[in-house]
């Protein structure tokens, strides 16, 4: 039986040339749907990392705020010093986020509203009361 089996597979040693490129444009067509998907996918995850550092941020300035003795946020600050103030409050932020912080507010510094940016270009706006995708919106203009 086994002879049989390999005296009929003596002339088939491989695969064509057409049937390895038929493969070949299979593999193609697989990897064209697939890597925009994944892009699709990284930035998303990328941008959901942004939001959950901006919910942490929130809570750092909240807690800032509670140990302050008139509950004010911070006074505008550099990046440095602005991550530096969440450290000591618990939150740490990575180094490759960098953050726009304005203390706004009628009295001053009852508000505040902070863009979040990462290395890829993603944004996120943080206030008090939420954090948003994409960048804050400018303060309206009273006249």
């Amino acid at each position: 039986m086994i002879s049989k089996i390999r005296r009929s597979m003596e002339g088939n040693e491989g695969f064509t040339l057409i049937e390895l490129m038929i493969v070949v444009a299979i593999i193609g067509i697989l990897a064209a749907v697939a890597v925009p998907n994944f892009l699709t996918y990284r930035d998303r995850s990328r941008q959901a990392a942004l939001m959950a550092n901006g919910a942490s941020v929130r809570a750092g300035l909240a807690n800032f705020a509670a140990d302050d003795l008139n509950n004010l946020y911070p006074a505008t600050a550099a990046n440095a010093a602005i991550k530096a103030i969440l450290t000591d409050n618990g939150t740490t932020i990575p180094d490759a986020v960098t953050l726009t912080y304005t203390a706004t507010g009628t009295p001053v510094r009852t508000d505040y509203t902070m863009l979040l940016e990462d290395a890829s270009g993603n944004q996120a706006c943080a206030t008090p009361s939420t954090v948003k995708k994409g960048a804050c919106a400018a303060a309206p203009v009273v006249p």
